[in-house]
């Protein structure tokens, strides 16, 4: 039977959005050992530095390593060009040794929308190049992590003899999940970059037929280039707002939305309404193909949602 994880996105950009001088850090770190007593597979974090600010990411895996024994530890998604390569590969590699070999890294490029270009030309990133930096740094995090001395010529980087300690825990390292298939469309770029460095896909905005469809096309595309999808992760984000009166939810959900990306607009493949919603959707998404959801709760009331989605989601999803 394929994998049907359950994942947990850890609200630091909420934390944010409630405070910027006293964001409150002890509710998600209470979220994140609930989770793990409830039996949650991964806790995710999102990555921003300027365009969506966010109690970063990669500190907040650091610590999250230290209060969690068990589920995975992972970015949903990362953005690697926002940081230099070399500085990456180490951050990551020494999470990884400290969570004794929980992280599972998904990475993305990242869209042009207007604070994405600022946010990228104050870190001296060329966004018309976003992509081919990526499959750079990719490039270069995993030949890093092989422990080899590196020498690498590229367009946006370049090592001359520099080896890496410590190595990550995970050997040859952590997987990646590469972005692929958001909004039900992946482009032929996203799939070579997938079957170079991946070891799955991960996709935002997608309902279960999207799910699916990429699914069915991805398959032969990655078999084409010597991969088999099947082998592979596929997590996808499914947003849940957990309340008997579903336009109470849907209001919620929207507020959420509106206030996270500056404006209204639809979040397919999630659930607002009762407890039986969110079963549906995530039985489906894993249905579909995902093999791990990444349960997203919009609002300041985080722990009271794990509590509801707890008691009232999680058995009768385990129970597939």
């Amino acid at each position: 039977m394929a994998r049907r994880e359950i994942g947990i996105l850890i609200p630091t950009r909420q934390a944010v959005l409630t405070s910027r001088e006293r964001p409150p850090l002890e509710p998600m770190w209470e979220l994140a050992r609930q989770s793990e007593v409830a039996g949650i597979d991964a806790l995710w974090v999102g990555d921003s530095i300027t365009a969506r600010p966010r109690v970063e990411a990669l500190t907040t895996l650091a610590y999250l390593a230290a209060i969690t024994r068990r589920p995975r530890l992972g970015t949903a998604v990362l953005l690697p060009t926002l940081r230099k390569p070399v500085e990456l590969a180490l951050v990551l590699a020494n999470i990884d040794q400290l969570c004794g070999g929980r992280l599972v890294v998904g990475v993305g490029a990242g869209t042009a929308a207007e604070p994405n270009r600022r946010e990228a030309e104050a870190l001296g990133v060329d966004m018309a190049q976003r992509g081919r930096l990526l499959s750079e740094a990719l490039d270069v995090l995993r030949r890093l992590w092989s422990g080899e001395t590196v020498t690498y010529e590229g367009a946006g980087y370049r090592l001359r003899d520099i080896a890496l300690a410590p190595l990550p825990y995970q050997r040859p390292g952590p997987p990646l999940l590469v972005t692929c298939g958001n909004s039900g469309r992946e482009l032929n770029v996203q799939v070579r970059r997938v079957a170079q460095f991946g070891e799955g896909i991960i996709a935002t905005r997608v309902t279960p037929a999207d799910v699916r469809a990429v699914c069915e096309r991805l398959a032969p595309k990655l078999a084409a280039l010597g991969r088999d999808l099947a082998t592979m992760e596929v997590a996808v984000y499914c947003t849940v707002r957990i309340d008997e009166n579903r336009a109470r939810a849907e209001e919620a959900v929207q507020a959420f939305i509106e206030a996270y990306y500056g404006r209204r607009m639809a979040e397919p493949g999630g659930a607002a309404g009762p407890p039986e919603d969110a079963v549906a959707a995530i039985r489906a998404h894993h249905d579909a193909g995902a093999t791990h959801v990444i349960v997203r709760f919009p609002g300041e009331d985080q722990l009271a949602q794990l509590e509801r989605f707890h008691r009232e989601v999680l058995p009768h999803v385990r129970a597939q």
